[in-house]
């Protein structure tokens, strides 16, 4: 199974390990692929204190070196990727889209590089503002990757797009930033989940799932459901915290035993007292 890394603001980390099970399980119509991989790459999203959050996706390339650093050359773009401008508060509790469904060439896997196009916006209160993105996303946001694809298998990836984390805004100047968080899983990750239902569901409530120095956040959607994914095993405490102008108090929950394989289930009640 892959390894998972922490989080990191513009890049994401996967250690492949020999193998690379990334549901290699599968095997490909030999009409289709003619000797090659093929290539899954899914779109999901943890989702953030927004009303919408677009992404252009202009082109996903793959780079075969096993450097670290590579430069400009020797990426290639992948064929059968959808273009185009998603929500990524679509994406939300378990949802994703296809990005890319296509057939590569068999061998190493070093990095991916995902470009953005312009169109990337924010709606806030009920209004729109362009993401405003650095630099250094211009030619894409390189992942990591580190495996081998081997012919007639599938490879299936999913890019948890952070946009809580993701869009920043601009102290008070009424701009947002564009600093991408990604987690890159396996379609079916490994570890477990953790999901459950906040009352009321109206409140925008951010949800952290916290074990030692790591934490691993979202927010509740607008019917006050939540998911975490792909957590590594071990006993958490659940924090949810409500938008501070409601006058609801946050709430701790301890205790929380997550494992491999499994969902637990936390619901929660929030008030304005404390419990």
């Amino acid at each position: 199974m892959i390894g998972l890394t922490r989080n990191l603001t513009g890049k994401a980390f996967l250690a492949f390990g020999l193998a690379l099970m990334l549901g290699s399980c599968t095997k490909l119509d030999e009409d289709r692929v003619n000797g090659n991989a093929q290539l899954q790459i899914r779109l999901t999203d943890a989702p953030g204190n927004f009303e919408a959050v677009f992404i252009e996706i202009e082109d996903i390339l793959i780079h075969r070196s096993v450097e670290d650093s590579v430069g400009e050359e020797g990426w290639e773009s992948i064929e059968g990727v959808r273009r185009g401008t998603y929500n990524l508060l679509d994406l939300v509790n378990g949802r994703d889209t296809l990005l890319v469904d296509g057939n590569v060439p068999p061998g190493h896997l070093g990095h991916l590089r995902l470009v953005l196009g312009d169109e990337n916006r924010v709606k806030a209160g009920g209004r729109e503002y362009e993401l405003i993105t650095s630099s250094d996303l211009q030619a894409g946001l390189k992942l990591n990757m580190n495996g081998e694809l081997r012919e007639d298998e599938v490879y299936e990836i999913l890019l948890d797009f952070d946009a809580a984390r993701s869009v920043i805004p601009a102290g008070d100047s009424g701009k947002y930033v564009l600093k991408p968080v990604i987690r890159v899983l396996e379609a079916d990750p490994a570890g477990g989940t953790v999901r459950g239902v906040i009352s009321p569901g109206n409140v925008n409530t951010a949800v952290l799932a916290i074990k030692g120095k790591d934490t691993l956040g979202t927010y509740a959607d607008t019917l006050g459901n939540y998911m975490l994914k792909a957590l590594p095993p071990g006993n958490y405490t659940m924090r949810f915290m409500p938008d501070s102008a409601s006058g609801l108090i946050p709430v701790d929950t301890a205790g929380i035993a997550i494992n491999d394989g499994e969902v637990s289930q936390v619901n929660i009640s929030l008030s304005s007292t404390e419990p």
